[in-house]
């Protein structure tokens, strides 16, 4: 198999393997030379206190999500926390539109997809729907968003100043009857969010903030391990893989220590990562992971 050599042609990140010998890129961890699998150097998570930030790469990487992807990083423990246990935390990426604009998941359909049956206008403290049979009705506000699709959103059209357009129901999702729903909102819509009937709009509901799409592994101290997808395309409302609706870009994305997030109280576990890996599979073939973890990677 042929080397895997840079971004531009195969959908590596640019310093995911340390090519360019210092943490370029992947700014929150530091570079050392004491130990890698490509390059002669990798990247580590060897701060004395860290429980589960939130760490996202500083490139943007473009994708077709017609196409095939595979996505791999390779990752050693190096000591275990101050309670005697092992580094680890979710590993996987962030999805952005054309605008480079996150996607969070309250603002992807999936859920509920209905269609306005009236015209909404500014103030508006309710909205009517088709079908609201499967809108959430508890109490958890996280997952009561209103999401609005109009014509020509594609998730890169800015609505309102968002890529979509959100606000909270209080609750209130009830069948008036005459194949139509009234959804109850907690404060009347802004101005921009007039939309005529039969405009797009779905159940918007929290959930995992990033794609995980390798877990969130423990790292055995000692041995470097490779965590790798299978081959994948397309896009969902999801919170591992594929890729988000919409999506254009991705960054890398790891939750340092996430595992142990609650044991703060000392020092840290520590890990290293190294070939941080996302190629485009035109066969739609995966890359073996003996490949994947191997010194090949430049």
């Amino acid at each position: 198999m042929a080397m895997i050599y840079n971004r531009r042609t195969t959908g590596l990140f640019d310093n995911g393997a340390g090519q360019k010998q210092d943490n370029s890129d992947f700014t929150a961890y530091s570079y050392v030379t004491s130990d890698s699998l490509s390059n002669g150097g990798c990247l580590a998570c060897d701060a004395t206190n860290v429980y589960g930030p939130s760490t996202i790469g500083s490139q943007y990487i473009p994708v077709d999500t017609s196409k095939n992807y595979q996505f791999a990083v390779s990752a050693k423990g190096t000591a275990l926390n101050y309670l005697g246990n092992l580094p680890g935390g979710h590993l996987g990426f962030a999805c952005y539109n054309v605008n480079k604009t996150f996607l969070s998941l309250q603002g992807q359909k999936g859920i509920g997809e209905t269609t306005l049956t009236r015209a909404t206008n500014t103030s508006d403290t309710s909205i009517y729907i088709a079908d609201g049979s499967s809108w959430y009705t508890g109490a958890t506000q996280t997952n009561a968003y209103a999401t609005f699709f109009p014509a020509g959103t594609d998730y890169s059209i800015d609505v309102g100043g968002s890529t979509f357009v959100r606000t909270y129901t209080v609750g209130a999702v009830t069948d008036i009857g005459g194949s139509e729903w009234r959804v109850d909102l907690t404060g009347g819509l802004p101005a921009g969010y007039a939309f005529p009937i039969g405009t797009p709009v779905s159940n918007g509901r929290s959930g995992g903030s990033y794609n995980y799409a390798l877990g969130n592994p423990n790292h055995a101290i000692g041995t470097w391990t490779t965590y790798t997808t299978p081959v994948f395309t397309g896009e969902s409302r999801n919170s591992t893989y594929p890729f988000r609706f919409g999506t254009k870009f991705i960054k890398f994305l790891n939750l340092r220590n996430y595992n142990t997030r609650t044991q703060n109280a000392g020092i840290s576990p520590t890990y290293l990562l190294d070939n941080i890996i996302f190629v485009e599979r035109p066969d739609g073939s995966s890359v073996p992971t003996s490949f994947l973890s191997s010194d090949r990677i430049r």
